[in-house]
């Protein structure tokens, strides 16, 4: 979670997934949080997962993922933010359980994040727009009417994407 302040919320865990190569159109890719390995749609491993701080859980009560690239933003920095999706409803006012978070001042959801109203469990992009250029590719994945909710456990499809080059990538 994201404090209104600021910053991240005391507690919250990270992971960095380095994919270390690039990735082939059509990849979808799978991280265990809990066993920290990264497998491809053919259940190859894709990269390494590594803990940076605390254990990465999300809650089933609403959460969300912060995603960075380098190192981790903080109240006078979140230039390295990438994206967000939060799962809880709309963005809370700050970050107070580990199902609430402020939204970060650098995201607003349909550009560059996403909420899901009402929670949902589960969430998926459903991939029906997979071509196009970067503004459109980013405006449908960050537009909640593309996302399939569930409060049962989903199975996402593969998305056909274009080749991706990511040296690090880290989710709080």
């Amino acid at each position: 979670g994201w404090l209104a302040a600021g910053g991240f919320r005391a507690g919250e865990g990270a992971i960095t997934w380095t994919a270390g190569d690039d990735l082939p159109k059509n990849t979808q890719v799978t991280i265990d949080f809990l066993g920290l390995t990264a497998s491809n749609d053919a259940g190859l491993p894709a990269g390494t997962v590594t803990a940076i701080s605390g254990t990465f859980l999300l809650s089933t009560n609403g959460d969300q993922i912060l995603a960075y690239q380098g190192v981790a933003p903080t109240a006078g920095d979140t230039s390295n933010f990438v994206t967000a999706i939060q799962m809880n409803a709309a963005w809370d006012s700050d970050a107070t359980s580990d199902s609430t978070s402020a939204q970060p001042s650098v995201f607003t959801d349909g550009v560059n994040s996403i909420s899901i109203t009402p929670e949902f469990d589960n969430a998926f992009y459903n991939c029906d727009t997979v071509d196009g250029t970067p503004a459109e590719l980013r405006a449908a994945i960050t537009d909640s009417s593309h996302w399939t909710r569930s409060n049962t456990r989903l199975t996402p499809p593969g998305c056909m994407h274009t080749p991706v080059e990511l040296q690090s990538f880290s989710v709080d």
